[in-house]
């Protein structure tokens, strides 16, 4: 195995408890969401803020997967001892959107929380 490898291992730790997070929080969500949303007539409406958190998580998901082809690509690349990106961009991009759309993800499942407790 090729040096400097054990960040990269962390950081496919990292980004496979993101993806689990997301999965679960998503199912959770939409599992109560009768509860988090209002009633009109027969029909119940969902909060805005709910529906762009699950684009978000949605979105982290994709981002999850893009990070991880990126610590593989690199990490096969380490192994056959060359190093095709020493600054580690197909890596840093992903996971840096990743985290931003998970973030806002959970900060918008909090505030239809918040709202539905109110």
């Amino acid at each position: 195995m090729a040096q400097g490898t054990d960040g990269l291992k962390l950081a496919a730790d990292l980004t496979k408890q993101v993806i689990t997070l997301s999965t679960g929080i998503v199912a959770l969500t939409m599992t109560f969401a009768e509860k988090l949303g209002k009633q009109v007539d027969s029909t119940i409406c969902i909060p805005v803020t709910l529906k762009i958190s699950w684009a978000c998580l949605a979105l982290a998901l994709l981002f999850s997967v893009w990070t991880l082809m990126g610590i593989t690509g690199t990490l096969v690349a380490l192994d056959e001892g060359r190093d095709p990106n020493p600054e580690r961009s197909n890596i840093k991009l992903p996971s840096l959107l990743m985290m931003a759309t998970f973030a806002l993800g959970l900060g918008l499942v909090f505030i239809t929380g918040f709202w539905a407790w109110l």
